[in-house]
C-alpha cells in the first residue's frame, strides 16, 4: 500500500476521495501545521496501492489498520475522510474504534446503495461513541 506518513505528534489518518493519491496533498497540512502526525494511505487502484488491497470502505479500512499495526501505530486522535474517503473513515472508526478517538467527516459522501451500509447499522453506536469521545479530547481537531 502506497502511504505518506509524517510523523509530529498524536496521529490523523486522512482518507482521500477519488482520483489522487498519497502523494498529493488536499488539505491535511492544516493538521501538520496543529503539530499531528499525518498518515495518508492511497486508496485501493490509486498511486502505487494495488486494487487487490480493499474492494470496499470496509476491507480498506482494515488494511490501513493493518498498516498501522506495521508501523507502530496504536491509535490515532482522528481519522479524517475527505469526500470519497467518508465511507472509509466511517468504516475505520466502526470497525477499530480502540484506534480511532474522533472521525471528521470533510466533505464526505456516504454509501451509494442501502445494502452498502450494513456494516455501519451494525455499528453505528461504537461510531456515536467514537465520535463523542474524541470531541471531549481536543487533540490533533485542527480548525
Amino acid at each position: 500500500m502506497e502511504f505518506r506518513p509524517d510523523r509530529r505528534g498524536p496521529g490523523t489518518v486522512v482518507f482521500h476521495g477519488g482520483h489522487t493519491r498519497a502523494g498529493l496533498s488536499l488539505g491535511e497540512d492544516v493538521y501538520a501545521e496543529a503539530g499531528c502526525s499525518v498518515l495518508v494511505p492511497s486508496r485501493p487502484g490509486y498511486g502505487r496501492t494495488p486494487v487487490s488491497t480493499g474492494g470496499s470502505a470496509p476491507a480498506f479500512a482494515d488494511a490501513t489498520a493493518a498498516l498501522c499495526e506495521h508501523l507502530g501505530i496504536t491509535g490515532v486522535a482522528a481519522a479524517v475522510g475527505v469526500s470519497g474517503g467518508g465511507p472509509t473513515a466511517v468504516a475505520r472508526a466502526a470497525r477499530h474504534p480502540t484506534l480511532v478517538k474522533r472521525l471528521i467527516p470533510q466533505s464526505a459522501a456516504g454509501p451509494l446503495t442501502a445494502s452498502s451500509t450494513d456494516w455501519v447499522t451494525e455499528s453505528s453506536d461504537t461510531v456515536a461513541t467514537s465520535m463523542a469521545q474524541g470531541r471531549d479530547t481536543g487533540e490533533c481537531a485542527a480548525g
